[in-house]
């Protein structure tokens, strides 16, 4: 649930963007309701099982915003990096290469051709884009100040804020919140 919570867009649409979850929630949706009306033995079990079901559905499901070019078959030790990128994002200490490498026991020096590898951009790239998918998704649904904003993801200060959300959109945090209020 927490991974939801921090990881969700609040964007319109549906978040379920594998086309074969769609029929599946239905179906425990559709399960969850037999239960409530048939209240048979352990049914309230069964329930929290459904949902717990629903929740990780969801959760995956918020996951495809990984990489654009991330394979297919990709392993769940790629996964988990990204994972764990996202749960810390806002410890800069805990998404240097030594920290990651140390973390996950996998060579400093073959951490980021892996991580290349397996999603096609460099962990820095990915970082970084990731911080302004969250600057972004603060300035559209929040009433955070772009200072907060900078002192919750370590920027250095509002210019360095500034200057990356330009690369990234174009055009200053201020201007996109007031061009999208």
């Amino acid at each position: 649930m927490e991974y939801i919570l921090q990881n969700a867009s609040h964007r319109p649409g549906c978040i379920l963007k594998n086309k074969v979850d769609k029929p599946l929630i239905a179906s425990l949706i559709e399960s969850i309701i037999q239960e409530q009306t048939n209240r048979q033995l352990y049914c309230d079990t069964i329930i929290t099982q459904l949902v717990n079901t629903i929740i990780t559905i969801v959760a995956r499901n918020i996951a495809l915003k990984l990489p654009k070019n991330i394979k297919e078959n990709t392993g769940e030790p790629v996964l988990e990096m990204l994972h764990y990128i996202q749960q810390n994002i806002f410890e800069p200490q805990m998404l240097r290469a030594e920290s990651l490498s140390k973390h996950f026991a996998i060579s400093l020096s073959y951490l980021g051709r892996y991580f290349k590898s397996q999603t096609g951009e460099t962990l820095q790239h990915y970082i970084a884009m990731y911080k302004m998918r969250l600057v972004e998704t603060r300035l559209l649904h929040s009433d955070m100040r772009i200072n907060e904003i900078v002192n919750e993801l370590n920027f250095t200060d509002e210019s360095h804020l500034n200057r990356s959300f330009k690369k990234y959109k174009g055009m200053a945090p201020s201007e996109f919140r007031k061009l999208h209020s």
